[in-house]
């Protein structure tokens, strides 16, 4: 949704499809992001947490954290492929530990794609996590060290880590889920597009789009998403969306006053 000059991040999601995946961590960062330059998830209709987990090959935690944070998570694992190095605890600021969301993470991507350093750098000499059979069930599992990170909005997370980490490219797939079809239709007419989310949705649907868009535009100002495409693209959603809130607000006015 924007016109900005293109930025490396844009050069490398015209790259070709690799359908190889790497079977260990020994890769360079730029191998692992093109690694993932695959079908589309959320064009099939994933959720953006199901996305993540799908593409880092795991499967939800098998304690998730109850009361407090530990200091490791084990996640199931599905298949070989590139494997995460943490798991972030994604809380709100005052939230209890039990209400965090677990997501995992590689350390390098992330590095790649965000400016705010929330992960400890890597120990030279010393191993990454790697997958391992489970002791109860002969299972292949990872045990990842539990990263806390506050974060202004966390169910925006997930969608904010898929693009950031460029598991997914498709800037129209992040759209979709940021706005309804029929404002998408009115794109590039911002004025248009805030008139008709004014006028087609109820309140609580509005609201529910002011939320997840507002949150997500302060995750990406917190976090120093160093991609400006998405940037700018997530930057006129949440212009669109807070207009169409001042439309909405004038129209119940005016409403109002003719009553």
């Amino acid at each position: 949704m924007s016109s900005a000059p293109e930025s490396p991040q844009s050069r490398r999601r015209r790259s070709s499809f690799i359908p190889s995946l790497p079977t260990t961590h020994e890769m360079s960062p730029s191998q692992a992001r093109s690694s993932q330059a695959r079908t589309s998830l959320l064009a099939a209709n994933f959720e953006p947490m199901q996305a993540l987990y799908h593409y880092y090959h795991l499967d939800l935690p098998i304690d998730p954290p109850s009361t407090q944070l530990p200091p490791t998570i084990t996640f199931p694992v599905t298949r070989e492929g590139h494997m995460p190095t943490h798991a972030l605890a994604l809380l709100e600021p005052n939230a209890n530990p039990a209400q965090a969301l677990i997501v995992p993470v590689d350390a390098r991507l992330y590095m790649q794609g965000f400016r705010t350093e929330v992960l400890p750098p890597p120990l030279s000499g010393v191993p990454l996590p790697a997958p391992h059979r489970a002791p109860s069930s002969n299972t292949p599992v990872i045990t990842l060290p539990v990263v806390p990170i506050s974060v202004p909005h966390i169910h925006s997370m997930p969608l904010l880590l898929l693009f950031g980490l460029a598991f997914e490219t498709n800037i129209n797939n992040m759209a979709s889920r940021l706005l309804p079809s029929q404002v998408i239709d009115e794109f590039p007419h911002a004025a248009a597009m805030s008139q008709r989310m004014a006028a087609h949705l109820s309140d609580e649907q509005l609201h529910a789009y002011v939320t997840f868009n507002k949150g997500l535009w302060k995750n990406i100002l917190s976090l120093g998403l160093r991609d400006t495409q998405i940037m700018e693209h997530v930057q006129t959603v949440w212009n669109v969306t807070a207009e169409a809130v001042r439309v909405r607000q004038r129209s119940q006015g005016e409403r109002y006053l003719r009553r």
